[in-house]
């Protein structure tokens, strides 16, 4: 059964691929909505745990911050979210974990997530503090929080 699925953040770079050739932007668009815009087998928690993970190893620090976003917009909890980080310092080590992952801006994200449910703040609010808190470096534009992310392409 496939599900229609909101993410936490929209994938900005599908507006630039459509600028830049509009056939490229039509067919990716359709591409992304079939990976991340319906719920397939995996739920989109699990995929974007999964994504989180696979660009903290390649070493992508914008994109495993927005992952991290929109895993824990989708529902993650903390105790996933440590269970992912824990992965990937059992499969690239603990220096790597120590050296490129502690320092990273998707780390920053989670001791931010930490905190304001500390405080008792709603997922909503805490994603909201993560766009604007992180805006530079996850590349998210404010004024982009409304948008229909069915008509993406």
């Amino acid at each position: 059964m496939t599900e229609k699925h909101r993410p936490a953040l929209a994938p900005e770079c599908l507006r630039r691929l459509k600028s830049l050739d509009p056939e490229l932007g039509k067919i990716t668009g359709q591409f992304w909505a079939t990976v991340w815009g319906t719920e397939r087998a995996l739920p989109p928690k699990y995929k974007y745990l999964i994504a989180l993970g696979m660009a903290l190893a390649a070493g992508r620090d914008r994109q495993a911050a927005r992952e991290l976003i929109k895993a824990y917009g989708a529902g993650a909890t903390l105790d996933e979210l440590r269970e992912t980080f824990m992965l990937i310092s059992w499969n690239f080590g603990v220096s790597y974990f120590c050296s490129e992952i502690t320092m990273g801006t998707p780390m920053r994200a989670f001791e931010m997530i930490v905190e304001l449910e500390k405080v008792a703040l709603a997922r909503e609010e805490v994603i909201e503090q993560l766009k604007t808190r992180l805006q530079a470096q996850i590349g998210f534009e404010a004024a982009v929080g409304g948008a229909n992310y069915g008509s993406i392409p």
